[in-house]
């Protein structure tokens, strides 16, 4: 599911470069108490919006630690996975910005082996 937590990773930090994170910020803490998340989650959305406005160059490095954390979160509840997908796919359509997403599965069977893939770029 990691490929679930990092683009939900990267939309929420770049929300938290915007104007759209006033309004997401409630929304992406509800989900947080929803699952029961450590309420060390909701402070470190607000001390990493305030990392990312004394130094923006820090974006990768939060993008990569909210990885984790949102990985860490499905881990202990599987069923935040859908609104993990949700914070993704909300923040990305209120930033604007682009979304790749590839799946690709495998089938084996005896002395066969298929794999097939999808691509989907979303252009917000």
């Amino acid at each position: 599911m990691i490929d679930l937590a990092i683009p939900a990773a990267q939309a929420l930090v770049n929300a938290m470069t915007t104007s759209a994170w006033n309004d997401s910020h409630a929304k992406v803490g509800a989900i947080f108490r929803k699952h029961k998340a450590d309420k060390r989650l909701q402070e470190q959305l607000d001390a990493t919006y305030v990392i990312l406005k004394a130094d923006p160059a820090k974006r990768e490095r939060e993008i990569a630690r909210w990885a984790g954390l949102l990985q860490a979160l499905i881990e202990a509840d599987p069923a935040a996975a859908v609104d993990v997908d949700m914070i993704r796919e909300q923040l990305t359509q209120l930033t604007g910005t682009t979304n790749a997403r590839i799946q690709q599965t495998g089938f084996a069977r005896r002395d066969h082996f298929n794999v097939t893939g999808n691509i989907t770029i979303n252009n917000h």
